[in-house]
């Protein structure tokens, strides 16, 4: 799987200037598709401010990061941490290694305690120690949800590994809702570039 390329998040948020740990990004199909499913799912399901306007962007930055730095899990359906948590426990069971014996122990008490929480949504903290004393900084997926079938997806750990330099954003506009409707891929360029940074 090709890691170091660029990657393409899709928001309703058209303010983004860097990115938080455990970002999405996935093909720019796959993005355009988290578009449209968060527009149709409304606020109120989303926990959005409801004064905050929607302004449907597409973004691209590419992404620099060594094969050992990448660890490829199953997608885990949620944006959740708890989901997140659930599904590094499932990797980790699959080990032997005395040295994943342990993490999973870590893990295991991760999930006691993001499952106990009523605000643990989007506390990914715990989790991202862990990941960083596995020396992981991407989460690479099979995206079961959005995109083209088998494509694959990542979850950024460590935003060290965004290339800031190649960051840009597009409005979304009829040509790009006409894509997700033709499901046409990513080979045409990207209409109405507002800012390349």
């Amino acid at each position: 799987m090709q890691i170091n390329q660029t990657w393409f998040h899709g928001s309703l948020h058209g303010d983004i200037e860097e990115f938080r740990p455990f970002t999405h990004f996935g093909s720019r199909l796959s993005a355009l598709h988290a578009v449209e499913r968060n527009e149709n799912l409304g606020r109120e399901w989303r926990g959005d401010l409801l004064d905050k306007p929607e302004i449907p962007t597409l973004y691209e930055i590419n992404v620099n990061v060594e094969a050992e730095q990448v660890l490829e899990v199953e997608d885990w359906y949620t944006p959740k941490s708890i989901g997140l948590a659930l599904r590094l426990k499932d990797y980790l069971k699959t080990k032997t290694d005395p040295e994943s014996i342990k993490h999973l122990q870590n893990i295991e008490l991760i999930c006691k305690q993001l499952s106990g929480s009523q605000d643990s949504d989007n506390d990914f903290d715990a989790i991202a120690i862990a990941l960083e004393k596995l020396g992981i900084k991407v989460i690479a997926y099979v995206n079961a949800v959005e995109g083209s079938k088998f494509e694959h997806s990542i979850c950024v750990v460590d935003t060290s590994i965004l290339n800031k330099a190649s960051f840009k954003k597009y409005e979304f506009n009829q040509e790009l809702r006409d894509e997700i409707m033709s499901e046409k891929g990513s080979s045409d360029p990207i209409p109405q570039l507002l800012v390349s940074k």
